[in-house]
């Protein structure tokens, strides 16, 4: 995009008014009622974003010549307008949809689509916070030195539900640890939730006297009980016990009863 641009509303709001402008053109035939669109199409495209340049092209784009002795001339020049004006929007709300993650306004809560796409390039980046603030040297002037970092460890589910909540936190500032909630006849806690998206991520830490299966029915009961929209699995399995990541993924990876389970698993990783 040649333009600098900002956003009036969220981006889901924004591309969903694109669409609507482009379907509606799309579909006009009549070469009134397309002129009538081309000449408000401006007008409502700057209720959306912030950008003159570029409200300035769509009105020039929009523009036709008037042949009062041809009606089909007059046909032609306002079917070109309307291609020319589709193509530009058509172009604005591809550069939206690719660059998504540059317009989302921080402020306000994200759609749940972008949200469970930043949750889950977190966790399956886990290891490079680790490695980062745990295994890569330490600067000679800095007060934590790389012996004090070396001393931990992570040892549990609740190690790594920790440094886990400290990475979603930021960006989640609703996300919540240890939320008990009753559902029908039984309770259940979940590790970390956010409303927001209705999310919850259920951490598993892999231990010496856990087996494949135990870890299995751990997940199956969970999926069955939580009412969260979308339930991802963090597994930091330490201890190698899952034999096959893949036949997991296949597994676990799946869309049942109104909810969405995802499965992620980071193995093996030594702190």
């Amino acid at each position: 995009m040649k333009y600098n641009i900002s956003l009036k509303y969220s981006i889901c709001e924004v591309l969903d008014f694109l669409n609507s402008q482009i379907n509606e053109l799309s579909s006009t035939h009549n070469t009134k009622d397309i002129s009538n669109i081309l000449n408000n199409t401006a007008f409502k495209v700057s209720k959306y974003i912030n950008s003159e340049e570029l409200i300035l092209e769509i009105k020039n784009l929009s523009e036709y010549v008037s042949n009062t002795f041809s009606e089909l001339k007059n046909e032609e020049s306002i079917n070109e307008a309307k291609k020319r004006v589709l193509s530009c929007l058509n172009s604005i709300t591809n550069y939206l949809s690719e660059d998504k993650i540059k317009f989302i306004d921080y402020k306000s809560d994200m759609d749940e689509y972008t949200s469970i796409l930043i949750i889950k390039k977190v966790l399956n980046n886990f290891y490079e916070h680790i490695k980062a603030m745990y295994f890569d040297t330490v600067h000679g002037k800095a007060n934590i030195t790389k012996v004090q970092l070396d001393n931990i460890r992570i040892g549990n589910e609740y190690d790594v539900q920790r440094i886990l909540f400290s990475l979603i936190k930021p960006i989640f500032t609703d996300a919540k640890m240890e939320v008990v909630e009753a559902t029908g006849s039984t309770t259940v806690r979940y590790d970390i939730d956010i409303e927001s998206c209705s999310t919850t991520i259920e951490v598993k830490c892999s231990r010496k006297s856990m087996t494949e299966r135990s870890l299995n029915e751990e997940m199956g009961s969970d999926s069955f009980h939580y009412n969260r929209k979308n339930i991802i699995f963090f597994v930091y399995d330490k201890e190698s016990i899952v034999s096959d990541i893949h036949s997991y993924h296949k597994t676990y990876n799946k869309n049942f009863d109104n909810k969405s389970i995802d499965i992620i698993i980071i193995q093996p990783i030594i702190l």
